[in-house]
């Protein structure tokens, strides 16, 4: 819809009407690109945006996981143990939020034969069956339940409950199931619930749309464990001395114990979360439907479920779609290794991008981007910071900023292009001796209260994704010490890089209910199968180099494959670019069609918001106050979003859910005030403001965005009558 963004939030560039969606919610590191449009009339607060993407900065060392069996490796090929119990439970007018554990089982048997073409009465009739009902948050959409086994090898031995959504195909006959495969693992699939008609309108004329939450995810268990949770995280990961990754690996052996006693399931029950186990969830799903064909969207985590799936059940499959992609023959140590050197890679290319784009440099100048990284590094290295930090309250507060939290917030700021860029201006804001830009990045994409100092951790179940990822990589070979070992290589060979990457999965070194590390599954080489591999040279989340590997390995196996590769950009990229939407499109309507591979080329910065003038009398032209003011607001992590906060020389700002904004001697530089507000088009993507300004310069002004990359302004300024 028009004014709708693709990420945790429009991010409009003023000088060039450009649209820069933020991520929203980021699964993986956990983070996950999800590239869902943001609707004006359900605005989502960016804090849980935020928050979701950053606790996920930082334990993505297995963003995916591979199908290893719970009690045996599992068989491949059509003749896969499938579901076999009796029929789903049915559950009317279902919520989204609605998902508790309990209820008997359902399925087919996986010998029934498959149409290539699936009519739309046959997914009518299982939603009937399942008792679907129009989803309160979507009804576009029907919610079901549907209740599986929670071990699919021994179905007699209980059921969960999954959530599920669908929407049928609008058109007269559907080409199967499009099944989105969420990331993490730990988002829920409900919570992307889209019909995709932004993306192009065929998707939900020619498909029957399908997103479940993974077993043990939001609707489908909602386990948690947000006390464990804190505590792993809360002093960060960083750990570059032996004193310091022993003291991490005691903190992640203390989460290894307490993140499953919070949870409350017993750890011989959670050991049936895991990838082979959701593989054969997502089958006992499509014989639910009518039994057709599925084609398979999997982000992130979700290519490692999708590969998974498609080995064990390749007869009920039209094609697949990695973005983001798993490598499945990786070692969870390797997968861990190579997020260390992925951060430090494009970390590096984010300082030279800026030292390489005069308007970026010139806010460095004389130094560089990279110099005063590693000038600020030394410094908080040496010793943590004291800044006075403003609250939405008005008041004040002494607060500190530590080399941890750089390294947290250098982590998760390189993993897209917006993020990029607000990075690069607060870290030029430091060489004014400004750290209020970079203490409010920190917070905002670490989940913390700015005015509580207290860290959010809900919109992603770290539960989940240490239960699947552990269970699914096993217990590391050496233990906790080869892990700190091979960690502790990456920190040395970039020690004045974000270095916390890399020890995020050390908790699976000890996890109860995980077995030893077993030998990695083969590659991924289904015969006869489309497959679409969709990769970043800049994602942090899925190195390139998965990427590439699943390539090379498909071709080698003579499979159908076909990549759309990215320099720039961020992880999983349908959805962000018109060069990889178009690509990705053409594939998905017709995949079994010979084609080129497909290179597209992405900004690895999303803009430029230059800092405004240092001194109140550098704002003595109208033109140069507005358009400062208009960045400032921009500049926010979480504008415009709800929220409140503290102007950075005092004063008060906040924007409601519906965009409506309010400035109360608000000063973005000391020796001006500024009194009023105005409103934020969600449709336009534009800001209107008027106010009133007091101190070194004078004047009342209404000031608008153009949609064309300009700003009107008129009113008065130090008593001179503005013309527009």
């Amino acid at each position: 819809m028009p004014g709708c963004c693709r990420g945790a939030g429009p991010f409009v560039r003023r000088r060039a009407g450009e649209h820069l969606g933020g991520p929203r919610p980021f699964c993986e590191y956990r983070p996950m690109m999800y590239r869902r449009p943001c609707c004006p009339d359900r605005p989502h607060r960016p804090s849980q945006a935020h928050r979701a993407l950053i606790l996920a900065l930082m334990t993505c060392a297995a963003c995916g996981e591979d199908p290893r069996g719970t009690d045996a490796p599992p068989s491949t090929g059509a003749d896969a143990t499938p579901p076999t119990d009796a029929g789903p439970a049915t559950t009317p007018d279902v919520s989204t939020a609605d998902a508790r554990e309990g209820g008997s089982g359902g399925g087919e048997d996986a010998s029934a034969a498959i149409d290539a073409t699936v009519p739309p009465d046959s997914v009518a009739a299982g939603l009937a069956a399942l008792g679907a009902a129009p989803c309160v948050d979507n009804p576009e959409f029907l919610c079901a339940r549907l209740d599986v086994p929670v071990n699919h090898d021994r179905p007699a031995d209980g059921t969960l409950s999954l959530a599920v959504a669908v929407r049928p195909a609008s058109g007269a006959a559907s080409s199967g199931l499009l099944v989105n495969v969420s990331g993490g693992p730990g988002y829920g699939g409900l919570a992307e619930m889209d019909d995709w008609a932004w993306l192009d309108p065929r998707i939900r004329d020619t498909f029957d749309m399908v997103f479940f939450d993974l077993r043990g995810v939001d609707g489908s268990g909602g386990f948690e464990c947000p006390e464990a949770a804190a505590a792993w995280y809360g002093r960060g990961l960083r750990a570059t001395t032996a004193d310091a990754r022993a003291e991490l690996a005691q903190r992640a052996a203390r989460f290894a114990e307490d993140c499953p006693a919070e949870i409350g399931q017993p750890v011989a029950r959670l050991a049936f979360h895991d990838t082979t186990q959701a593989a054969h969830d997502v089958e006992h799903l499509r014989r639910a439907l009518g039994g057709g064909l599925v084609t398979l969207a999997g982000v992130s985590y979700g290519t490692q479920l999708s590969q998974t799936y498609a080995t064990l059940y390749p007869a009920h499959v039209r094609a697949v779609i990695l973005d983001g992609p798993i490598d499945l023959t990786r070692r969870g140590i390797e997968y861990a290794t190579s997020l260390g050197a992925a951060v430090h890679d494009v970390l590096d290319r984010t300082l030279a991008a800026c030292d390489a784009e005069p308007d970026c440099a010139a806010d460095f100048a004389p130094d560089t981007a990279a110099s005063t990284w590693q000038a600020l590094a030394d410094r908080l290295e040496a010793a943590p910071v004291e800044l006075d930090f403003p609250l939405a309250s008005g008041a004040w507060r002494t607060r500190t900023f530590d080399r941890v939290e750089l390294d947290h917030l250098a982590t998760v700021a390189v993993y897209e292009e917006t993020q990029r860029s607000l990075f690069l201006r607060a870290l030029a804001a430091t060489r004014r001796g400004a750290l209020v830009p970079l203490r409010r990045l920190a917070d905002a994409y670490g989940g913390v209260d700015e005015e509580t100092e207290a860290a959010d951790h809900s919109g992603f179940s770290d539960a989940i994704y240490y239960t699947v990822t552990c269970n699914d990589y096993g217990r590391v070979a050496g233990g906790p010490g080869a892990f700190l070992e091979a960690c502790a290589a990456v920190v040395a060979a970039a020690p004045g890089s974000a270095n916390e990457a890399c020890f995020g999965d050390l908790p699976c070194a000890t996890w109860p209910g995980a077995e030893s590390e077993a030998p990695r599954p083969d590659v991924f080489a289904p015969a006869g199968i489309p497959v679409l591999v969709i990769h970043s040279d800049a994602d942090v989340a899925t190195p390139v180099s998965q990427g590439e590997a699943v390539v090379a390995a498909l071709r080698a196996a003579g499979s159908k494959v076909r990549a759309i590769s990215v320099r720039g950009g961020h992880h999983v990229m349908w959805g962000s670019d018109d060069c990889v939407d178009a690509a990705t499109h053409v594939f998905l309507f017709a995949p079994d069609v010979p084609r080129a591979d497909t290179n597209c080329d992405v900004d690895l910065l999303g803009f430029t918001l230059p800092l405004s003038p240092e001194s109140a009398e550098g704002y003595a032209e109208p033109t140069v106050f507005a358009g400062s003011l208009v960045d400032e607001l921009y500049a926010l992590p979480w504008f415009p979003w709800g929220s409140a906060w503290g102007c950075d020389a005092g004063g008060t700002g906040e924007v409601d859910d519906t965009g409506v904004v309010s400035l109360t001697a608000c000063s973005f530089v000391a020796g001006l005030v500024v009194d009023g507000g105005g409103f934020y088009d969600w449709e336009t993507e534009t800001l209107d403001l008027t106010v009133e300004v007091s101190g070194a310069q004078q004047g009342e002004l209404a000031i608008s965005e153009d949609g064309e990359g300009g700003l009107v302004v008129s009113g008065r300024w130090n008593g001179a009558v503005l013309e527009e």
